[in-house]
């Protein structure tokens, strides 16, 4: 039987355009070409009437709709970055979404400097307990302790903890125990405290509450849980270790070191939940002072510090900090350590029952 010449040019490719039939389910899902624009009307069912070229011009129309969809992503993620920041990261921001820059361990924006040493006899030995000793702060302030020669009690909800205590001792040649638990929970608390003053005719010497979080957001978009995540733990978890250690503190004439944040002093924009929870352990020391004059009780408030958490910041981040700073640097792990020592002391603190110590490079001055 003869074909007609129409169905011979309808089932066979012409000059390389494949089938109409092979795009009409790509087109069957468009919206109806104007007919203003391409002088006629095309949908699924007249998939046919296209040629390659009005194809490609189609395909060009669609690319260019989704650079319009990932501008307005682009634009939205700038426009929550202006909210939830502080003023000025906005800045970097639009940079950053474009051509990112290096993080602060790839650049060079540190400045050294020396480590000053110091000796206390009154810690020698004695029993010193630090929550979220694990790394970080919390981590150089147990250094800084095994220097003096005390026997540490390290304390983190991080497995890493017992790496970090085994390091501790081998490095410093004392005393270093640890144990995991989660500061939010009181009875683990009162079991930790426990066993560690056992040893020592139930006496403690200092306590360090250095276990704290953060969630950061904006107050209007704060959901309850990570409100309730870091009050709970950055107040609450101070609380709970104070109040089982008070009455072993006070039979060794002991110190409690509480560790709070500038940001508790001059709020933080993004942070209103760790802001209330370390202004709170600034008022909860102070408390603390009153109630038990016999215990030297210190707050103790870092600003913006070298760790490596702060490491994998961008260094347009970095550079924003550290200009808040009088010092126009961050500060070192271990400059937040010796403050901590220093105020545990006894040297220089006999009549100072209570004190609040900021370690911010003068950020509070308004840099």
């Amino acid at each position: 039987m003869a074909t007609s010449h129409r169905a011979t040019r309808n089932r066979t490719s012409r000059k390389g355009i494949h089938p109409p039939q092979a795009y009409s389910s790509f087109l069957e899902t468009y919206v109806t070409v104007d007919q203003k624009l391409w002088g006629f009307r095309a949908t699924g069912a007249k998939s046919t009437q296209l040629n390659h070229r009005k194809r490609v011009a189609w395909a060009r129309i669609r690319l260019r709709r989704f650079e319009q969809r990932l501008t307005c992503i682009a634009i939205s993620v700038n426009l929550y970055a202006f909210v939830t920041l502080p003023p000025g990261f906005w800045k970097w921001s639009v940079r950053r979404l474009f051509s990112p820059s290096k993080n602060h361990s790839e650049s060079n924006m540190t400045t050294e400097i020396p480590m000053p040493t110091a000796v206390f006899p009154d810690l020698e030995g004695k029993l010193v307990l630090i929550t979220g000793a694990a790394r970080g702060i919390g981590r150089a302030i147990a250094e800084e302790f095994a220097k003096q020669k005390s026997h540490l009690m390290l304390v983190d909800l991080d497995p890493s903890i017992e790496q970090t205590a085994s390091e501790v001792a081998s490095t410093y040649e004392t005393k270093t125990d640890f144990r995991i638990a989660n500061v939010t929970d009181s009875a683990q608390v009162k079991e930790v405290i426990d066993q560690a003053v056992q040893p020592y005719g139930k006496q403690m010497y200092v306590l360090v509450n250095n276990a704290g979080i953060t969630r950061d957001g904006a107050a209007m978009r704060m959901s309850d849980e990570n409100w309730d995540a870091v009050i709970s733990t950055n107040l609450t978890g101070t609380h709970n270790f104070c109040k089982a250690s008070i009455r072993f503190l006070r039979k060794a004439n002991g110190a409690i070191v509480n560790i709070s944040s500038i940001s508790g002093q001059i709020g933080n924009i993004g942070q209103t939940n760790y802001c209330a929870a370390k202004g709170g352990v600034i008022a909860y020391t102070k408390a603390l002072a009153i109630e038990y004059p016999g215990l030297r009780c210190t707050a103790i408030c870092p600003g913006f510090i070298n760790t490596d958490m702060t490491a994998r910041l961008p260094s347009d981040v970095w550079k924003y900090a550290t200009a808040k700073t009088k010092l126009r640097r961050a500060g070192e792990a271990w400059e937040i350590a010796q403050a901590v020592v220093r105020s545990a002391t006894a040297y220089g603190n006999t009549y100072a029952p209570c004190a609040v110590v900021t370690v911010a490079g003068g950020m509070e001055l308004g840099g």
